[in-house]
């Protein structure tokens, strides 16, 4: 690495729930090389959240291929925009890069082309050709630990051992004025307590449980415990949550991801699929219920103290697959999470709020 200020291009082309599970490593790599200039690469969609920390000094949104949630027409795009991306870099000079998704070959294809000298990811076959370190990568170790042990092994920073919750915690800043906003929301908007935020929402359709199970958990909520109940929208989607909300009997929560993260703050549970929005609760540290059925929850599930963030998994013979690319029509024979029955979700959500 240079000497001085080495420049630390950071690659991360994931949404919101990859993104607070990288926090960590990057944190703790902020505080290993204060003197560094970091700079993360990442998609318009994560800039938002990354605005909201302080572990980067420079921020570049470029809508990287395969993560941008639309319809795929062009097989060449995805190598024109890299051209076009790597002049970018190389005239910022840039002394290292970590591409920090395993299967992520654009990525250190990208570093590689930009002319980085020193280029650090996992050692997976499509990847490690356009790499100068590698680390071995780990395909039952949580994300968490697997973005640490980059930043570690490929730095050779010496980090504290283990990689617990105890010792790298999700983190989440606080924001004062966010935090005003958040609570004159839920004085308007969800006044009583229990307070429970429902995540209706996944990334992936594979990843969705039933509409009918969502209204009859609200039911239970508010007969039992007279809860007030929240139903997030992610950005744009308030149309398509407004249907399942007005069943449940409110409407979306359509809010900035800083504000959300502060409604979860003054929730008392937060019960919901995976996705990004439930390690966000997780990061705030509002205790958690995680619907788990086709991704492994011992590498995608919530980060912390196992009392607190609870999963119920799906017992489907196939699950988990940690497979979401299923085409439409796919999924009527993918129905691990569809088929996850309520009991057993309210006996643990009962288990947390009594």
């Amino acid at each position: 690495m240079a000497a001085g200020r080495p420049r630390v291009l950071l690659i991360r082309p994931d949404h919101l729930g990859d993104l607070i599970l990288w926090l960590p490593a990057v944190k703790a790599l902020r505080a290993a090389l204060p003197g560094a200039r970091l700079t993360a690469l990442v998609g318009p969609w994560a800039e938002p959240v990354l605005r909201l920390t302080p572990w980067v000094d420079d921020i570049i949104t470029f809508e990287l291929p395969y993560f941008a949630r639309r319809p795929k027409t062009d097989p060449t795009e995805p190598y024109r925009v890299l051209v076009k991306l790597a002049r970018r870099l190389r005239a910022r000079g840039f002394d290292l890069a970590l591409n920090f998704r395993p299967d992520f070959w654009w990525g250190a294809l990208l570093a590689a082309a930009a002319g980085i000298p020193e280029r650090v990811g996992f050692d997976v076959r499509r990847v490690s050709p356009f790499l100068t370190r590698t680390v071995a990568f780990q395909p039952d170790e949580h994300q968490v630990v697997v973005n640490l042990r980059l930043v570690d092994e490929g730095l050779g920073l010496g980090l504290r051992r283990p990689f617990s919750p105890e010792l790298y915690p999700l983190v989440w800043p606080d924001h004062p004025e966010l935090a005003a906003a958040a609570e004159a929301w839920v004085g308007e908007h969800a006044p009583g307590r229990p307070r429970v935020a429902m995540l209706v929402e996944a990334g992936a359709p594979v990843k969705r449980w039933r509409d009918e199970a969502w209204v009859r958990l609200a039911g239970v909520l508010r007969q039992e415990f007279g809860a007030a109940i929240i139903v997030p929208a992610g950005p744009g989607r308030e149309g398509a949550v407004a249907p399942l909300a007005a069943a449940v009997g409110v409407k979306p929560a359509a809010l900035p991801v800083g504000v959300l993260a502060e409604v979860f703050r003054r929730c008392d549970l937060v019960v919901g699929l995976d996705s990004g929005p439930l390690h966000l609760a997780a990061a705030v540290g509002t205790p958690t219920v995680g619907l788990y059925g086709p991704v492994s929850p011992e590498r995608f599930g919530p980060w912390g103290p196992a009392g607190k963030h609870r999963v119920v998994l799906s017992d489907y013979p196939c699950a988990p697959c940690n497979r979401l690319d299923y085409r439409p029509e796919e999924l009527p024979a993918h129905l691990c999470l569809r088929l996850l029955p309520l009991e057993p979700v309210l006996g643990v959500v009962r288990a947390v709020l009594l």
